[in-house]
C-alpha cells in the first residue's frame, strides 16, 4: 500500500491522546485511526511546494480515507448499526 511507504508517524502519538473508549469496537478504533493519518497527510500536503509531491500524498490520504470507510461500513454490517468513533 503507498501510504505504507509514507508512514510519517509509525507510533501514532496524537492518536493516543485521543483514543476512544474501551467500548468502541477494534475496527471502529482501526478506521480512526486510518482517518488520523489521513488528516496528517493533508496538512503535510498543504506545505508542499512540488506538485507531484503533493499528489502522491494527497492520494496517500485518499486511500487511507477509502480503507477507513470500508472498515467502518464491514463493522456496521457485523454490528447492525451505523456507528462512527471519533
Amino acid at each position: 500500500m503507498l501510504s505504507e511507504k509514507l508512514d510519517l508517524y509509525p507510533h501514532d502519538k496524537e492518536w493516543a491522546a485521543t483514543s476512544p473508549s474501551p467500548q468502541v469496537s477494534p475496527s471502529l478504533i482501526r478506521a480512526a485511526k486510518l482517518r488520523a493519518r489521513a488528516k496528517r497527510y493533508e496538512a503535510l500536503a498543504e506545505g508542499l511546494f512540488d506538485l507531484k509531491m503533493v499528489a502522491v500524498v494527497q492520494a496517500c490520504a485518499q486511500e487511507l480515507e477509502t480503507e477507513a470507510a470500508s472498515v467502518e461500513f464491514k463493522a456496521s454490517h457485523r454490528t447492525g448499526g451505523v456507528s462512527r468513533a471519533a
